[in-house]
């Protein structure tokens, strides 16, 4: 166990030799000390030789994007155009690629991911991969953004996941006799990325009995006739559901914005 000693690095220098040494970095003995140095308020307050080592890891690996960020100086065309894809792929992969569908188009999504990293950066403390983190907060901002654009329109409101699950046919805009298109939108987009979710489960039925029970309205009684299943197996399964839906992270940010994007990967 490393004892965080706020004015002694020699136990942290340790664990970097050690790491150079094993991975043949070759950094010399004032590189490592320009690492410490950048990372000493981190450092001290990280607890465990496991995630030190992580840490000194990931910056090694990453502190050189990190400063292109931060400067934004030693980006040439070809770094651009390759994180411009890295954000169309993961807001596509995450049903999040609406340019067809709203008036925000996709590469305005693709802006607002960009600048919500830059925002997001001096929260970044090595505690995982930079892309990794950056994936976090790409979808976090692209998340933030569709809320607050749908709270500037107050015709309706998308349902809480649990009321969607327990209580009501799908996630749809209440009181919708007249609803505006692009809250529509949000909410049918939202029910899309669900049943991509369920779809992903080893049993295949899970995302048309979960349609059954929440579009159709059918009881697990006439749910189990259809499948030949009985009510309890039913139930059972709409808990996998439930389950699912709730520890998927993109599903899971839509409704839960606060949590910090470094501390929420680790």
């Amino acid at each position: 166990m490393i004892v965080n000693q706020t004015d002694d690095l020699s136990q942290y220098r340790v664990l970097l030799a050690t790491l150079n040494r094993e991975h043949h970095w070759q950094l010399t003995q004032t590189e490592q000390e320009h690492y410490l140095q950048q990372l000493k308020p981190r450092l001290l307050a990280t607890e465990g030789e496991q995630r030190l080592n992580s840490m000194l890891a990931n910056y090694h690996y990453d502190h050189a994007i990190v400063a292109k960020f931060q400067t934004g100086h030693g980006f040439d065309q070809q770094d651009w155009k390759e994180w411009l894809q890295t954000v169309r792929t993961i807001l596509a992969k995450n049903g999040l690629d609406w340019s067809r569908q709203i008036a925000t188009s996709r590469e305005d999504l693709v802006q607002i991911a960009l600048n919500g990293l830059l925002e997001a950066l001096p929260s970044y403390c090595y505690r995982s991969r930079f892309k990794t983190w950056a994936y976090k907060v790409f979808l976090r901002s692209v998340l933030q953004h569709l809320r607050l654009f749908q709270a500037s329109k107050r015709t309706a409101e998308i349902l809480s996941l649990d009321q969607s699950i327990n209580h009501q046919a799908s996630l749809q805009v209440a009181d919708s006799h007249t609803p505006d298109p692009a809250e529509q939108t949000l909410a049918n987009t939202l029910q899309s990325l669900i049943y991509r979710v369920l779809q992903q489960h080893s049993d295949q039925r899970l995302p048309e009995i979960f349609r059954l029970a929440k579009e159709v309205d059918l009881t697990v009684t006439e749910i189990g006739q259809r499948f030949q299943l009985s009510p309890g197996r039913i139930s059972d399964l709409l808990k996998q559901a439930r389950h699912l839906l709730q520890q998927h992270p993109t599903i899971r940010d839509w409704y839960n914005p606060d949590s910090a994007p470094d501390e929420a990967l680790n």
